[in-house]
């Protein structure tokens, strides 16, 4: 009896401990867990409980004092206008915090920085996403009774062209059959460079990237050569649909709207058409020019692609794709490509620019990128489609552009319900801001965010915080890296602080986000990978971001291109 009760005992006793270990065990992860909460994370944004169960008003959303009836117009003015709208919001962000409410001229808008903040924003766009389309474009469109692309459709018309659209620019093997092309045009553009210009500056910059991006992307839509860019600008390619004549009318109309639109952006554009002033005047013109010059060129376009097809050639084109396998009406066709062609101009060629201009003032990461370029060619610096999935550090260049200086400082959208923001309750319809310049510039999410430094978008440099190679702010030649062990406060993410989904969206992100993505950037990886494997090159002035509906240089950059007999000797 006594030895089957000492079994029982112990038996019982090894229960009773493994029972503790189960608690402690339980206790140690609950207490892991809440001291991780506890950890300040940029990752998700702050939810208040209170606010949750009691939000704040629409009217409580912190916001500038203003003056009757103009709002804080006055102030606005005062600091630039629109040229320096990206500036002035981050200065209202600064004061106000991640969300605020402005009413600038009897409009009241929300803004918001906050990348938790903006999550919800998109979170809330509803099944048709709407957003800001400029008043002059809408009245345009009104006046001349003319139906426009997808950036201006709405609803079931915007869904049904959006779902052809993503078939064919979004899916990550629509780029691939192009690659060749891309590159053809960047050589040319390279070539045009180093030839022409080698030891001077490139006569105005911002015309010769227009017509690269142009070429470009006339290339996989037509699957022809445009001839807005050729090796020698008497003789364009046989195959161009262009006469030199129509590219410049083209060229000029598209920076005209752009010019033209931020022109009327402090004015009533409704009082400038009634009054006939001469800003309205000009706006239309360029309008007129621009859409009659880009409808020309698809018309050109799906002369040659029927073409094609009646000879039963299998559809290479986007323009083919749209033709035999979508088979969209024609109209629609030349709507949605002459917007395409004149969104893609602006935007592709400034980035390009703002890439361009970092890299010429940073001749060490011009090196970092060349050495990548000549590992992933194996030494050879001939550069194909697929070497760019092999070249992260390029990549990083283009994003550190576009968080520097994004082409999109803002994007907007209309909330689909009353929504909970930063714990006030906006309700439904509201306009909302969202300031990607200022969220890109918030060392919160950026350490040391002035700083032009690429490393920081490779996977490995939270291993590689020790890494010597030097990164500089964009207005200065030399800085320690951001990344550095010798800053605490400057120290790599880890995953508790890893960057927020929403911090950093030059394209946007939703079923509305923008439809060139893909394009462009395969675009910019092509001819800064060419550019810079040829030739060495550096940005003779320093330049800084001015709005003209996108962010653009304050004055032409000056880039100065080298011998390619010097990278080639190395």
């Amino acid at each position: 009896m006594s030895s089957k009760a000492s079994f029982l005992l112990r038996r019982q006793l090894r229960r009773i401990n493994n029972h503790q270990k189960v608690l402690q065990r339980r206790h140690r992860a609950t207490i892991s867990a809440s001291l991780e909460d506890m950890q300040p994370s940029i990752a998700t944004e702050p939810v208040i409980p209170d606010l949750v169960r009691h939000p704040k008003s629409y009217k409580q959303l912190p916001s500038a004092k203003g003056v009757p009836l103009l709002g804080t117009l006055p102030e606005f003015l005062a600091q630039g206008g629109v040229e320096n709208l990206h500036k002035y919001i981050t200065k209202r962000h600064q004061e106000l915090g991640g969300i605020f409410r402005e009413n600038l001229a009897g409009k009241d808008l929300v803004y918001v920085s906050d990348p938790g903040i903006i999550r919800n924003v998109f979170a809330n766009e509803g099944q048709y996403p709407k957003h800001i389309i400029p008043e002059a474009w809408l009245l345009y469109n009104q006046d001349r009774k003319i139906n426009r692309g997808l950036f201006f459709m709405e609803d079931e018309e915007w869904q049904s062209n959006r779902r052809i659209l993503n078939r064919l620019m979004l899916r990550p093997d629509a780029i691939r059959p192009h690659f060749a092309s891309f590159g053809e045009v960047a050589d040319c553009l390279v070539h045009h460079w180093t030839t022409s210009y080698s030891d001077n500056i490139v006569p105005n910059i911002e015309k010769e990237l227009y017509r690269w991006a142009i070429e470009s992307l006339g290339v996989m839509i037509f699957g022809n050569r445009l001839g807005f860019l050729s090796q020698s600008r008497s003789s364009p390619p046989k195959t161009s649909y262009f006469r030199t004549s129509e590219m410049e009318t083209f060229i000029s109309a598209i920076h005209g709207i752009f010019k033209e639109t931020c022109a009327l952006g402090t004015f009533p554009p409704a009082l400038a058409r009634t009054l006939k002033l001469p800003v309205w005047t000009r706006f239309v013109e360029t309008c007129d020019r621009a859409l009659a010059a880009g409808q020309k060129l698809v018309l050109y376009g799906l002369e040659s692609s029927k073409e094609r097809l009646q000879r039963g050639e299998e559809p290479v084109s986007l323009l083919d794709h749209f033709i035999m396998r979508e088979q969209m009406r024609q109209e629609d066709v030349i709507r949605l490509l002459t917007d395409l062609f004149l969104a893609a101009a602006d935007t592709t060629s400034h980035t390009a620019i703002w890439s361009l201009y970092l890299l010429g003032r940073h001749p060490q990461a011009v090196e970092k990128a060349r050495q990548e370029i000549q590992s992933a060619t194996e030494g050879s610096g001939t550069i194909s489609g697929e070497h760019l999935f092999s070249m992260p550090y390029l990549k990083g260049v283009i994003k550190e552009a576009l968080r520097l200086y994004p082409v999109a400082p803002f994007l907007t959208r209309a909330l689909d319900k009353d929504t909970l923001l930063g714990g006030h309750m906006v309700p439904r319809g509201t306009m909302v801001i969202i300031s990607a310049y200022t969220t890109g510039r918030n060392a919160a999410h950026f350490p040391n965010p002035h700083q032009f430094a690429p490393e920081r978008w490779l996977r490995e440099a939270s291993d590689n915080a020790n890494d010597s190679i030097s990164t500089v702010s964009d207005t200065s030649s030399s800085s320690s890296c951001p990344f550095s062990s010798s800053s605490k406060s400057n120290e790599a993410r880890t995953p508790s602080t890893r960057l927020h989904s929403h911090a950093f969206i030059p394209f946007g992100v939703g079923s509305r986000s923008c439809i060139g993505r893909r394009i462009a950037e395969t675009q910019l990886y092509m001819l800064l990978a060419k550019l810079i494997a040829n030739s060495d090159f550096q940005s003779v002035n320093e330049v800084d971001m001015t709005m003209r509906m996108v962010g653009v240089t304050s004055e032409p950059l000056q880039l100065r291109i080298n011998s390619a007999k010097n990278v080639k000797n190395r």
